[in-house]
């Protein structure tokens, strides 16, 4: 539909539609942006978050900074390290390495769909060049109920229980499989 034909429709001026169209319309209210999308068939979408702190992954950082307390000095420590494939805008939270091995670290505060979480880990994991994956969960009732409730499902592709994975990250050596560890 051509902007004159939806002005029309609307009763606005063709000018007030292009400002719309290119956010350069400074005083849109939302009613108007719900009957600018319902009129194209479109339906306008928002979302509310709560005001917090700037920083939204503080829960994250702190999970991240209580598994490094835990971690040996002899592991090289990276944040947010991002995959090496072109145009793949994906990182891992954290990077263990020594020269032996390297660690590829996915940080879980809040376990939502324990599968899809696992699986974009996994998937993640894949597509890197580290030996293994260690995925740490927070500490929670909810969290730490989750992955027993999948524990068959999951020793296979994280066979290495949590306390022999943080053992070895404290001493550190390679934990000797992928591991799902909480702190």
């Amino acid at each position: 539909m051509s902007q004159e034909a939806l002005a029309e429709t609307l009763g606005w001026r063709r000018e007030k539609i292009s400002r719309i169209e290119n956010a350069q319309l400074r005083s849109a209210t939302l009613l108007d942006l719900v009957v600018h999308s319902g009129a194209l068939g479109l339906t306008l979408r928002t979302k509310v978050y709560p005001d917090g702190p700037q920083l939204r992954d503080v829960g994250q950082l702190s999970v991240s900074q209580r598994l490094l307390e835990r971690v040996s000095g002899n592991w090289r420590t990276q944040m947010e390290v991002p995959l090496t494939l072109p145009g793949d805008r994906r990182a891992f939270d954290i990077w263990l390495s020594t020269n032996h091995v390297s660690l590829a670290v996915e940080v879980i505060t809040r376990l939502r769909d324990v599968q899809a979480q696992i699986r974009a880990a996994h998937l993640k994991w894949r597509d890197s060049d580290a030996k293994r994956l260690v995925v740490v969960v927070a500490q929670s009732h909810a969290n730490r109920t989750a992955p027993r409730s999948l524990g068959d499902l999951l020793a296979t592709d994280f066979p290495v229980g949590p306390r022999a994975a943080l053992t070895a990250l404290a001493e550190g050596r390679d934990p000797g499989g992928n591991a799902i560890v909480v702190v």
